[in-house]
């Protein structure tokens, strides 16, 4: 998705998980990656944990999880 729709899923407040994200989504997913380019070609993440959007330029742990759908 863009940023935009993506941002559209985030919730003025947290869920019971503690996520700005409706309860019916997945707890394990608290950030999802967006279609949008931003600093050095790095994708823009929506992070349901913070409520929020950041550039994806940032270091992902070795025993992070991340997911990946192709769009066509």
């Amino acid at each position: 998705p863009t940023m935009e729709e993506a941002m559209s899923l985030v919730e003025p407040k947290k869920n019971r998980d503690m996520l700005y994200i409706e309860h019916v989504f997945d707890k394990k997913q608290e950030w999802i990656w967006t279609s949008d380019l931003g600093i050095a070609s790095s994708g823009w993440v929506v992070d349901f944990y913070v409520g929020g959007c950041i550039d994806g330029g940032f270091i992902i742990l070795s025993n992070a999880v991340v997911y990946l759908r192709a769009v066509r």
